[in-house]
């Protein structure tokens, strides 16, 4: 792509109102669509200058532009949705771990209902995912504004719950959690 075709995407994302609308595109558009908007900007675009730009104000307009978009997209994946809080609404109460299960590999630091995590507490709420004060130092986790992804994955808004990537799923009457140190965790309700 020559320096020309450069110049034409970039006075596209310098209009205003094609910026108001490429932002919105953007915003609405699929998660994978989001993470490669910007990929389609050329390097080569950050040592050219734009109308009348230097390059060093045009790499400044481009990052602040690139954060923007982030920041809106981000907030919009932090929002807790209804179906996120009706689901939690039907989990809402205390549950205590009645198993600890353990994921192969090399090595170990539970075993099979591990008496460290046996019995502890979780308080589940819409507003909050939170474990009570016990013996187990694996669970402090906090999670404010809780999402649960269709495939039982967990995001907060606010803290952390578990591991990048564990899940929590329903199975029957009891919930299967992922946790640190490879623990499968089986809570039943109090």
């Amino acid at each position: 792509m020559g320096i020309n075709a450069n110049l034409g995407v970039i006075s596209i994302l310098f209009h205003p109102l094609k910026l108001v609308l490429l932002s919105l595109a953007v915003f609405w558009s699929t998660p994978p669509a989001r993470s490669c908007a910007f990929a389609a900007i050329p390097l080569t675009l950050l040592d050219t200058e734009i109308s009348g730009m230097k390059p060093m104000k045009a790499r400044v307009a481009l990052t602040l532009f690139a954060h923007a978009i982030l920041v809106v997209t981000s907030a919009q994946a932090q929002t807790p949705t209804q179906q996120d809080a009706d689901a939690l609404s039907r989990l809402a109460g205390a549950w205590r771990v009645v198993k600890v299960g353990v994921r192969p590999a090399p090595v170990q630091a539970l075993v099979e209902n591990d008496p460290e995590d046996m019995g502890a507490v979780l308080d589940i709420a819409p507003e909050r995912l939170s474990w009570r004060p016990g013996k187990g130092a694996a669970f402090t986790d906090v999670c404010e504004s809780p999402r649960l992804a269709a495939d039982g994955s967990i995001g907060c808004a606010k803290g952390a719950f578990g591991y990048a990537g564990a899940k929590l799923k329903v199975i029957g009457s009891r919930i299967r959690l992922d946790w640190y140190d490879n623990a499968i965790l089986t809570l039943k309700r109090q």
